[in-house]
C-alpha cells in the first residue's frame, strides 16, 4: 500500500509539533512495514499545498493514481484525544489573521468528506487503548486546508487515492510550556494512533 504521511512544523512557540514528533517516531519504529514517503508541511497558506505536490510527485512516479493513501497529521490543541476528521470545509482564516475568514476557493465545492473509513479508524485506534473519536470539523486553518485541498485534488482527478486527516493532541512538553493548552497525549501514544490507522487500512486494501 504505497501511502503519503504528512505532518505539519512546529508554530505555537513551543518549538515542537505533536504532529510531528508522533510521525517522526511512528517512521522509526514502523515505518519500514509501508511504501511510505513522509512529508513535513510549512504553516502557511499556499507553501502546504505546495509541499503536498512536490510529495506527491514523488510518491509513485510511475503509477497513474499516485498513492492508495493520503493520511494528513495535524495537531489539535486543547484536545485530550486522537481525533479522525470526517470533514474539510471550504473556509480558512484570513491572511490578516484569525479576526476574518475566506473562501479557500470562491467557486469551490462547500466542502468535501473524507473518503477513509473514519469510524472504523476510530474504533481501531481506542482498540489500542488511546483514547480517539470521529470528529465533524477539521476547524478552518492550515489542517482544514490541507485536507481540503488533497480531496479537491483526487476528486477532480477521478482518482482512487483516499484521503484523510488524523488531529492529536498536545504532548505533555508543550502543556508544561503553556498552561492553557490543556490536555495531552504522550508521542508513543500518538506514534500508535498513526500505526493503528494504517495498519487498518493496509490490512483492508485490495493489494
Amino acid at each position: 500500500m504505497r501511502v503519503l504521511l504528512t505532518a505539519f512544523e512546529p508554530f505555537d512557540g513551543t518549538g515542537l509539533n505533536a504532529s510531528l514528533e508522533g510521525c517522526r517516531l511512528f517512521l522509526e519504529r514502523w515505518g519500514a512495514e509501508f511504501d511510505l514517503r513522509f512529508a513535513v508541511l510549512p504553516v502557511e497558506y499556499g507553501p502546504d499545498v505546495a509541499a503536498v505536490e512536490a510529495a506527491l510527485a514523488a510518491v509513485a512516479p510511475g503509477a497513474p493514481d499516485g498513492p492508495e493513501v493520503i493520511l494528513h497529521t495535524g495537531q489539535a490543541t486543547g484536545a485530550g484525544e486522537v481525533r479522525v476528521e470526517r470533514i474539510a470545509v471550504n473556509v480558512r482564516y484570513g491572511e490578516d489573521g484569525k479576526d476574518s475568514q475566506e473562501w479557500i476557493d470562491p467557486a469551490g465545492e462547500i466542502a468535501y468528506v473524507s473518503t477513509l473509513p473514519v469510524d472504523a479508524l476510530a474504533a481501531a485506534v481506542r482498540a489500542e487503548g488511546i483514547p480517539c473519536v470521529v470528529s465533524n470539523h477539521a476547524g478552518i486553518y492550515l489542517c482544514n486546508h490541507a485536507l481540503y485541498h488533497s480531496l479537491r485534488r483526487v476528486t477532480a482527478a477521478g482518482s482512487r487515492t483516499r484521503v484523510g486527516f488524523l488531529h492529536v493532541p498536545c504532548l505533555p512538553a508543550q502543556v508544561e510550556q503553556v498552561e492553557e493548552r490543556g490536555r495531552c497525549l504522550e508521542v508513543e501514544e500518538t506514534a500508535r494512533a498513526i500505526y493503528a490507522v494504517l495498519r487498518f487500512l493496509q490490512r483492508e486494501s485490495p493489494g
